[in-house]
């Protein structure tokens, strides 16, 4: 349970950094929560998000093509809080901007 909890919280902190465009922060936090729960889709989301903010489009777009493929039984195995067609459209989105 205490290594879900740290999980959310690095997710959480490394939200808070993105919003306040500290993106290499919140890359760091994302790559901390990955370390503990692999393949979770949330952390995978942000991590491109983050990624996408610093120009490195091309490592975000590797995670959001997986994220837009992955059945929701993949998504939900990962982590079992994510809500799979809301995670995939999000993630199709920010994969449209980062081809454009």
């Amino acid at each position: 349970m205490a290594r879900r909890l740290d999980h959310e919280a690095m997710i959480r902190r490394g939200v808070d950094r993105h919003e306040a465009r500290r993106y290499a922060d919140a890359l760091a936090e994302f790559d901390r929560a990955l370390v503990q729960v692999p393949g979770c889709p949330l952390a995978e989301y942000n991590k491109a998000n983050s990624l996408y903010m610093l120009g490195r489009d091309a490592e975000a777009e590797s995670l959001l093509r997986w994220l837009v493929t992955a059945t929701d039984a993949d998504l939900r195995t990962a982590c079992p809080v994510a809500r799979p067609r809301s995670l995939r459209l999000d993630a199709a989105y920010l994969l449209f901007l980062a081809l454009v």
